[in-house]
């Protein structure tokens, strides 16, 4: 073999080697970014889980707040219902005892409505608080 023809072949081989280096370093750049790519809807999947869970905890959050507040108070204002309704139903048996002493209809007394109507609400809510009571406890 002559001196060119070695050349020829060490140069050929080193040419193999560079080329199939680059088609390498190519093939990398080609995986990473398509695995980039395709693998990028886990992290919006995860995100979203994360997202929800934020919610969701907040949720479950505020509906505890609203428990404990409930179990706090529902007696406590159902009592205070309960007074308030015979506080006002005896002022208005007065108020009405009044009126038939000045025989004037109860209406023209100042109040009259008013506590009237006040009274209506209150038995209204006292009847909320007996059908909507909570279905668990916390």
């Amino acid at each position: 073999m002559t001196i060119q023809e070695r050349i020829f072949t060490q140069l050929s081989k080193n040419s193999k080697k560079k080329f199939n280096k680059y088609r390498a370093k190519l093939g990398i750049t080609q995986d990473l970014t398509g695995a980039v790519d395709g693998l990028s809807g886990t992290l919006e999947t995860a995100q979203k889980v994360v997202d929800s869970a934020i919610a969701v905890n907040l949720a479950i959050k505020n509906v505890e707040d609203d428990a404990r507040f409930y179990n706090d108070y529902a007696e406590i204002t159902y009592e205070d219902l309960g007074r308030n309704m015979q506080y006002i139903q005896d002022l208005l048996d007065r108020a009405s005892e009044l009126a038939n002493e000045l025989g004037v209809p109860e209406e023209d007394i100042d109040g009259y409505k008013r506590a009237s109507d006040f009274l209506i609400d209150l038995k209204k809510m006292s009847g909320y608080l007996n059908t909507h009571t909570l279905e668990f406890d916390i």
